[in-house]
């Protein structure tokens, strides 16, 4: 449908920036570390039939980081493609998702139903098909909140990418009734913020009943208690959109070093330290490790050429985290496969783990995930030339001719096909 306009000319001009992120090496520098991260944590809980590793026992608080940086980038594209063109078209994003998260899933899924049905001891596990239809759907976080499956099956992993795909489906509609509710940016950053704080309490509400076991997995595996991460970085994206981060501001580029700076030496240190079954942690330490990526992030967009954005944009990294989804959804059930038909030790067990991941990651990627991408994905582009130079012929009929960052923002819509691709985005995204 066309979108109805919500802004007159003079608010767009006060409340919106012309803001463009574009590809940052160094978010995909960030991935990388975190994807491997947790695949070296895996290789050691699986081994030793572990809740904890003795390896980088804080690495799953990487998971954060995906839901930060996933917040913050699939809100900066849909704010960016509201200021160009007056409008969101929802078909269009939920077919760029698609294109994205579908394909790599559904061959891993086929994967697992095959390995279920022959040479797999879970094959008569009601679990194992539960995890099934749980990824398949994208609620598995639900199961696993409920203590319905758990590990060793070869799907629990993707309750985080069940969280993604829930706020993927969501998001569009949000953002467009939180601005139209508002009518400005910046005043939509204290909700938002309100929101992450909720999440966080309740997350700590849910963790102080250690007396019910499963309370500990609903506060780890919930929608509600992880939407803190997601809701951060939607908040970043809306300041920098607001132009409250603004890249010619001296004091802001201070505050985002040492934020950013500070922010990468928290989630190390985190990595290094933090054990999962620590109840504390639960007591505000998740929205510590969402405002740390943030800064990682603010920094990495303030700064695109700096020393903490150069370090992450080393070539191994960013490869890594271009796969990074692939990487994500394939560790796991390789990892189980490969302790289920070895006995050696625990070391070069993890090292070929590490290896066959890569090598299938790697395969996913280059012959499934991107060649679809390539070929179907300029079809639901984000904006064209034509929705762009529509949107400045609305403007300019009514206010003159308008510059660059007087673009207006207007109303979803289910939209038409498109041109250019989306940028590939962290492991659920």
């Amino acid at each position: 449908m066309a979108g109805g306009r919500l802004f007159d000319d003079a608010a767009a001009r006060r409340g919106w920036v012309d803001f463009r992120l574009g590809y940052q090496p160094a978010f995909d520098g960030l991935r990388g570390v975190g994807v491997t991260s947790i695949l070296l944590f895996h290789c050691v809980i699986a081994y030793e039939n572990a809740s904890q590793s003795w390896l980088l026992p804080g690495a799953y608080l990487w998971l954060e980081m995906f839901f930060v940086q996933s917040g913050f980038l699939i809100t900066s594209l849909l704010l960016d493609e509201w200021y160009r063109t007056g409008e969101i078209r929802l078909r269009n994003f939920y077919a760029r998702r698609a294109l994205r998260l579908l394909p790599a899933m559904l061959a891993a899924v086929l994967a697992i139903v095959v390995a279920l049905g022959t040479f797999s001891p879970y094959g008569e596990s009601p679990g194992a098909w539960q995890e099934v239809r749980g990824t398949l759907f994208y609620y598995q976080n639900w199961l696993a909140a409920y203590g319905t499956t758990k590990f060793p099956f070869y799907l629990s992993h993707t309750w985080s990418l069940s969280i993604e795909e829930q706020f993927y489906l969501v998001a569009p509609v949000a953002i467009f009734l939180l601005v139209s509710w508002q009518r400005s940016l910046r005043r939509v950053i204290p909700f938002l913020l309100a929101g992450a704080v909720a999440s966080a309490v309740w997350m700590g509400v849910l963790a102080s009943r250690v007396d019910d076991p499963l309370l500990l997995r609903r506060a780890y595996h919930g929608t509600d208690t992880r939407a803190q991460a997601l809701l951060v970085g939607v908040a970043l994206a809306f300041a920098v959109h607001a132009g409250l981060w603004p890249r010619d501001d001296r004091r802001h580029g201070r505050v985002a070093r040492v934020w950013g700076l500070a922010g990468f030496a928290v989630l190390v240190a985190m990595t290094l330290t933090v054990n999962l079954r620590t109840t504390g942690w639960y007591y505000g330490g998740f929205l510590l490790c969402s405002a740390s990526v943030a800064g990682v992030l603010s920094e990495l967009v303030r700064h695109p050429r700096g020393g903490l954005a150069r370090a992450l944009s080393w070539k191994p990294l960013e490869v890594t985290g271009e796969m990074a989804y692939g990487l994500y959804l394939w560790h796991w059930p390789t990892i189980i496969v490969i302790n289920q038909y070895t006995d050696w030790p625990e070391l070069p067990t993890a090292a070929v783990q590490v290896v066959a991941s890569f090598v299938v990651a790697l395969l996913s990627y280059h012959l499934l995930e991107a060649p679809i991408l390539d070929r179907w994905a300029p079809r639901f582009a984000r904006t064209t030339p034509d929705r762009l130079a529509a949107h400045r012929r609305r403007l300019g009929g009514r206010d003159g001719a308008p510059a660059p960052g007087d673009l207006v923002p207007a109303t979803p819509s289910g939209g038409t096909p498109a041109t250019a691709p989306p940028p590939l985005t962290g492991p659920g995204s």
